[in-house]
């Protein structure tokens, strides 16, 4: 059974439904969905000088990111902590979305979409390929 960090924009009117759905996918195949905004809400972490440490100590025992949503401030940060562990890091983003040449030098795996099921289908393939 894996760990999975997954790393979104909370903000987003979509971030629950999004959080959720990647989360069931996720379980689906027999993996432990960490989602990043939650895990650090859930421990009271309000800054990050306090959420960074924390979230750094999660990645050590992560075997995957998956990352929703190119237009992440922090999420950046992530990946590049997640690719210096040498983490497999996959993008999942919305068709036609500018993606910075960063993260997709960061990525191994990117899954642009243009509907919620589209997304489900192309993470469900990349999870049966990867276990």
């Amino acid at each position: 059974m894996a760990q999975v960090f997954i790393s979104m924009r909370y903000s987003r009117p979509d971030a629950e439904m999004l959080a959720n759905l990647l989360t069931e996918v996720t379980v689906e195949y027999g993996h432990v969905a960490l989602v990043a905004y939650r895990k650090i809400r859930e421990n009271g972490l309000l800054s990050g000088e306090t959420w960074m440490p924390y979230v750094k100590d999660l990645m050590a025992d992560t075997d995957l990111m998956v990352v929703y949503d190119s237009g992440l401030r922090g999420g950046l940060i992530e990946v590049g902590m997640a690719y210096a562990l040498g983490l497999p890091v996959w993008l999942l983003h919305e068709q036609g979305m500018a993606v910075s040449n960063s993260m997709l030098g960061c990525a191994a795996r990117v899954m642009p979409y243009a509907a919620p099921d589209d997304l489900v289908r192309q993470l469900q393939q990349s999870y049966q390929a990867w276990t």
